[in-house]
């Protein structure tokens, strides 16, 4: 019977936590709202059809995709999302970390699923789609030749620029 109890009462702070998006502490099972705990918290994301739907895109994208892009692809999983409703998840899932924004110069922000890889961008200039490039860095291959000596990188973004194997297709054959 005490083991019946203890087990109900963790289910119903759970419960509790996902209505009211608490911060368990999975120590000491006490529970706080919104606020931090020194030991390991688990925070509840809320799990929307919605969300579900752009992460499902983003998974499934080539590279990173501007907002319009991510509604078009999200709209075949969720047929009512808004544009105001993808600006606002892509936000929320940056700030959580699920989420990076790519920056490009004099292109509109695009967003991809957040990875512990670091890796560069290809930007098609006649398509205008972005790939994610896979291949080695190029600033790991030259260290030591590009940057004088007592320089210490720390970070660097890298987009290469040209037409993608679908539109130099199409160029040749013109």
């Amino acid at each position: 019977m005490f083991l019946y109890k203890i087990v109900s009462l963790y289910k119903l702070i759970w419960i509790a936590a996902r209505v009211w998006r608490w911060v368990i502490c999975v120590d000491t099972f006490s529970s706080t709202f919104l606020t931090g705990c020194p030991c390991y918290t688990v925070t509840m994301k809320r799990q929307t059809a919605q969300r579900r739907a752009i992460l499902d895109v983003l998974q499934d994208a080539p590279g990173p995709l501007t907002p319009q892009e991510v509604l078009e692809l999200a709209r075949a999983h969720k047929r009512s999302l808004g544009l105001a409703t993808v600006y606002r998840n892509l936000n929320a899932l940056t700030g959580e970390g699920e989420v990076s924004s790519v920056s490009l110069p004099g292109e509109r922000t695009r967003f991809e699923l957040k990875e512990r890889v670091h890796h560069h961008h290809f930007y098609c200039k006649q398509c205008d789609n972005v790939f994610k490039l896979t291949t080695p860095c190029p600033v790991d291959l030259v260290k030591g030749v590009t940057v004088p000596v007592g320089f210490q990188v720390t970070h660097h973004e890298l987009t290469l620029y040209g037409l993608c194997p679908n539109c130099q297709h199409d160029t040749s054959a013109l």
